[in-house]
């Protein structure tokens, strides 16, 4: 603890914050990749009027770091990757695994094989997966991601109870989201 010098709350002035804290309510319950090092006395004592579902990793730090460096360009993490179902057919497959992507978010899914996903982003730790009524296939697939941490699925069609996570083969996994997907 006494590494950790003098210890302030994180004060954001990037984009639209002006000066506010970046404060907000989490569950009790730590993510176990997050790692307990002490105690400290609350830095901030008024009850903030944020809550979050999950607990952030750090991005408003580096997007705090980002703008004071002088960059206002909007910042984006070297480790993370956006595209649409398209895209990722268009650009990935059959490419050399993408190793360096551990955050994916795929969007406008009308269509897509999740074996396809993982041979091209064999280390993510993340992955968001979103449609509008669209069916993802072979998504027992995304077992074959040991250190996935969180997955989200969203409005897409096609698994059953066959393809779900087995948390022998995902052991990382923290969080999973689902939505609008079926119920079986």
């Amino acid at each position: 603890m006494a590494d950790l010098g003098d210890v302030q709350p994180l004060r954001l002035t990037h984009h639209s914050w002006a000066g506010r804290l970046s404060h907000c309510n989490h569950g009790w319950l730590l993510p176990k990749s997050f790692t307990v090092i002490g105690s400290l006395p609350p830095l901030v004592t008024v009850p903030s009027d944020s809550y979050s579902p999950a607990w952030g990793r750090g991005q408003q730090l580096a997007r705090q770091r980002h703008w004071d460096s002088g960059d206002r360009e909007d910042w984006t993490a070297p480790y993370a990757l956006t595209c649409t179902a398209d895209e990722l057919v268009a650009e990935y497959a059959g490419a050399a695994p993408r190793t360096e992507v551990e955050h994916l978010t795929v969007r406008e899914i009308t269509r897509s094989d999740c074996a396809l996903l993982v041979s091209a982003f064999p280390d993510l730790t993340r992955l968001s997966l979103s449609g509008n009524l669209g069916t993802l296939t072979s998504a027992a697939a995304l077992n074959k991601l040991p250190r996935l941490q969180g997955l989200t699925i969203s409005e897409l069609f096609g698994m059953d109870a066959l393809d779900c996570l087995l948390p022998r083969h995902v052991p990382e996994v923290e969080e999973i989201s689902l939505y609008g997907i079926p119920a079986g």
